[in-house]
């Protein structure tokens, strides 16, 4: 109001500064409102990612099924397209290796081989004497050979810290993947390195029980096992 003094104007300033600077506390307070909402989404994103892995890798015995369930899990916080794993294990014949290979050409699958070979020498596996290869059941066909894709490998690890395997993982952006994330995704691994440790165990534990052990060949109990399975397709 006039007159106009020095004294308004004055107070008029101060009170203009107050007002900015509450301003800019409630601009910074709904900032960090903001970050701490997106933090916590992040935790229930990742918490619900651990719970679905844990459900489901310890509901089966299968290798694909652990795999598959695995890997589903992971495309939620992870976009995983393709997947390949090798496992192995000491035996009184040797290094024996498993090979899960992505479904594509023949010649695309050889070079995956050769990739999961070179990751199992690295890791402190060794050479494979004697090696099965498979196809794992999930993902997309395979487009290129390994050079040619952005790999994130998993390093699968016993309870006792021994390594028996490592999952090769097609994704795009894992390099930029936060501290936060690669902390989860490490969690993961040793919860299906656990499940996939006792599937492989299952799995040798069952050769064992149909085939013999000198000759490797298929024993009466195999045998009686496929004549079930024949009568129950055909019936």
């Amino acid at each position: 109001t006039l007159p106009l003094t020095t004294e308004k104007i004055t107070v008029l300033l101060t009170q203009l500064r107050e007002m900015f600077q509450i301003s800019e506390d409630m601009r910074n307070m709904a900032k960090e409102i903001t970050l701490e909402r997106e933090l916590l989404v992040r935790k229930n994103e990742e918490l619900a990612f651990l719970n679905g892995v844990l459900r489901n890798a310890s509901a089966t015995l299968e290798i694909q099924q652990v795999l598959a369930a695995y890997l589903h899990a992971l495309t939620t916080l992870v976009p995983v397209h393709q997947a390949a794993a090798v496992l192995w294990e000491s035996t009184e014949n040797g290094l024996e290796a498993d090979f899960l290979l992505p479904h594509g050409a023949p010649e695309l699958q050889e070079q995956w081989i050769n990739h999961l070979g070179h990751v199992m020498e690295r890791l402190g596996g060794g050479i494979a004497t004697a090696f099965r290869r498979e196809v794992l059941r999930w993902g997309e066909p395979l487009q290129h050979p390994p050079h040619k894709a952005e790999l994130f490998t998993q390093t699968l690890q016993t309870t006792q810290g021994g390594t028996f395997g490592a999952l090769v993982l097609c994704t795009q952006g894992a390099h930029t993947l936060g501290r936060d994330r690669l902390r989860t995704l490490h969690a993961a691994a040793n919860h299906v390195a656990l499940a996939l440790h006792n599937a492989l165990r299952f799995r040798r534990v069952k050769a064992m029980a149909d085939h013999d052990d000198l000759t490797h060949i298929a024993n009466r109990h195999a045998f009686d096992k496929r004549l079930r399975e024949i009568g129950r397709a055909h019936v």
